[in-house]
């Protein structure tokens, strides 16, 4: 679903294990892009299949999944969630 302001970020779940992957789906109003995300055991995170996305978009999900990743790093982890969303506004205010 596309916002009517910012950008959103979908991601579901394809594989867990040392490495977590993603499909990724990555909306603003006027467009939408779909590739993976891959969360290394190391914490890296690369995407693939988006290069063509807004810089401010892939930056944040980037973050976010590098974040999630710090969240797991403890003696008793969450398991990492099937299906993630989430909306963030344009850096800079406005689309």
């Amino acid at each position: 679903m596309r916002p009517k302001t910012g950008g959103r970020i979908e991601l579901a779940r394809v594989a867990a294990g040392e490495a977590v992957e993603y499909e990724t789906a990555l909306y603003t109003p006027d467009a939408e892009w779909r590739g993976r995300a891959r969360i290394d055991a190391a914490g890296a995170v690369t995407l693939a299949g988006l290069d063509e996305a807004p810089v401010w978009l892939t930056d944040y999900t980037r973050a976010f999944l590098r974040a999630e990743w710090r969240a797991r790093q403890g003696p008793d982890p969450a398991p990492w969630p099937e299906r993630i969303g989430r909306w963030r506004a344009r850096d800079g205010g406005g689309v």
